[in-house]
């Protein structure tokens, strides 16, 4: 499961090239793919944007009987958490020439993306982690930042 942005830079790479003689965009994408994954990182702890919907009676039964308590939604070991948000195991981050993605190898991800039905053939809701308007914005700052120098 990954989560992909491109930046048009037609025409741009010049001109961003002669402004920023110690800053190439791959540098801007390593920066923006820092941003991101710590705003996934960030959905995890928050429980979603918007707030993802319940564990399941039945699952918070289960989590109760093993002793597990009530911990919070996809956190539970931190394996998705980690293959989202840091760099090694599961984690993708691809930097092409114009583009940053990110995403998980984990073979639930999607399942936890996108929704649908487990192994146990139980619903399980869409519970997607996305790029939000802030961490863009976060993003075109630190561009400006290496831009301007300031």
């Amino acid at each position: 499961m990954t989560l992909e942005v491109q930046f048009d830079c037609t025409g741009w790479s010049e001109i961003i090239s002669t402004m920023m003689s110690n800053c190439t965009i791959e540098n801007l994408l390593k920066d923006a793919g820092e941003i991101f994954n710590e705003d996934i990182a960030s959905q995890f702890w928050e429980q979603g944007d918007p707030v993802w919907l319940p564990l399941s009676p039945r699952r918070m039964e289960e989590r109760h009987r093993n002793g597990e308590g009530d911990p919070a939604i996809l956190i539970e070991s931190g394996a998705l958490l980690r293959s989202w948000s840091e760099p090694g195991g599961d984690h993708i981050e691809i930097i092409g020439s114009d583009s940053i993605t990110v995403g998980s190898t984990l073979f639930y991800a999607e399942l936890q993306q996108d929704g649908g039905t487990n192994a146990e053939q139980s619903h399980v809701p869409p519970r997607p982690v996305r790029l939000r308007e802030e961490a863009v914005s976060q993003v075109a700052e630190r561009i400006i930042v290496h831009l301007t120098g300031e």
